[in-house]
């Protein structure tokens, strides 16, 4: 509960606090996956349902944790059936019946938006709309490595190779330390690959953080559960590592508790550009960014009493300042077009600063 929470308790990455909910929803739904496969359990797979429901209302990516819980039952359940069953056909009715009942649900919920803005809101918004084939494999690549950066963002070099060790003994003894057939890890990778080809997400690294919690407890069941397997003098190794292991995260503890302030006072592209434009703004000014920038910089114009100053095209301004994240292609005029005036409304654009992926341009308008 606690691995999965963390990142929205330190506010893992920006706008990222939905993703961090999905993370929990994500691990309680398989953990009871793991309940029906053992047992036959109909309070479980009605919870299974309303958990997937709720977690697919609360952020669409939720369709990865989804997608790998019911794979791996849908393997897991062959070739024989599973305890408390009477046949695999008996289990498998269980597994369809919750599958679309969750679909059905979801549906449900989401059916006030399909009703009152239209499917397009939901299916064609720049956030879920695919990549191009052609640069598809490069956004991944890329988004993949922001993912990893974020991760082992001030994580001891130790922690990472016995993260990436234990999660490989897991899978090399998974037949000895775990008691299901097929490795959960195997029906992740599927399924995220399956997915990945079907929709070409521009998969941020806030889409993996369900991921973050899985690959904690796969590297621990690996390092302990091969541990477990050994004993000296009585001793299981598994109980001398957690000791071990607990004295570690008391100690890291320890020692980045007067950190914390400082750390706590570090902030992203899109917040020092917010501070920065505040203390710019004057009286007939206004700010214009686009996707994928815009629901972060909202988020922090409202955090700091800047939300009046964003652009509306209702309203007259006399200076313009541009939101351009050049990684995404986007010029001043882009933005413009995109979410401001248009190349009519603001011209004679001069770069006033850059805050790493974000560059702030200072526009005048058009007379």
């Amino acid at each position: 509960l606690l691995v999965a929470i963390s990142p929205a308790l330190i506010g893992y990455s920006d706008n990222a606090r939905g993703y961090s909910l999905v993370a929990l929803l994500g691990l309680l739904l398989l953990l009871l996956g793991y309940t029906v496969r053992a047992a036959k359990n109909r309070f479980a797979w009605a919870l299974i349902m309303l958990t997937a429901a709720l977690g697919m209302y609360t952020v669409p990516a939720f369709l990865f944790p989804f997608g790998i819980l019911y794979l791996w039952l849908f393997l897991e359940n062959r070739p024989s059936a599973s305890p408390g069953y009477t046949s695999r056909r008996d289990f498998l009715k269980y597994w369809l019946a919750s599958g679309f009942s969750a679909a059905a649900l979801t549906l449900l919920l989401y059916l006030p938006i399909l009703i009152y803005t239209g499917p397009e809101a939901l299916f064609a918004n720049a956030f879920v709309s695919p990549v191009p084939w052609s640069d598809f494999l490069e956004t991944l690549s890329h988004r993949l490595a922001e993912t990893w950066a974020e991760w082992t963002l001030r994580v001891p070099l130790i922690v990472i190779f016995l993260v990436v060790a234990g999660w490989t003994l897991s899978l090399l003894f998974h037949r000895k330390v775990s008691p299901t057939r097929v490795p959960l890890q195997w029906a992740a990778a599927l399924w995220i690959l399956i997915l990945l080809l079907v929709q070409r997400p521009n998969a941020w690294s806030k889409v993996w953080v369900f991921l973050l919690p899985l690959a904690l407890l796969w590297a621990a069941a690996g390092i302990l559960g091969l541990l477990g397997l050994v004993k000296v003098k009585s001793l299981p190794l598994s109980a001398l590592a957690v000791g071990l292991l607990f004295f570690a995260a008391v100690w890291r503890a320890a020692w980045l508790l007067p950190q914390l302030p400082e750390l706590w006072a570090i902030h992203g592209d899109e917040e020092n550009a917010i501070l920065f434009v505040e203390s710019q703004l004057e009286t007939g000014d206004e700010l214009v960014v686009a996707p994928p920038d815009d629901a972060s910089v909202w988020y922090y114009a409202e955090l700091h009493g800047l939300s009046a100053a964003l652009y509306r095209p209702e309203s007259a301004f006399d200076r313009l300042f541009v939101f351009v994240n050049p990684d995404e292609g986007q010029t001043p005029a882009s933005v413009q077009d995109e979410r401001g005036p248009g190349q009519e409304g603001a011209s004679s654009c001069d770069l006033l600063q850059t805050f790493g992926k974000i560059q702030v341009f200072e526009c005048w308008e058009s007379r």
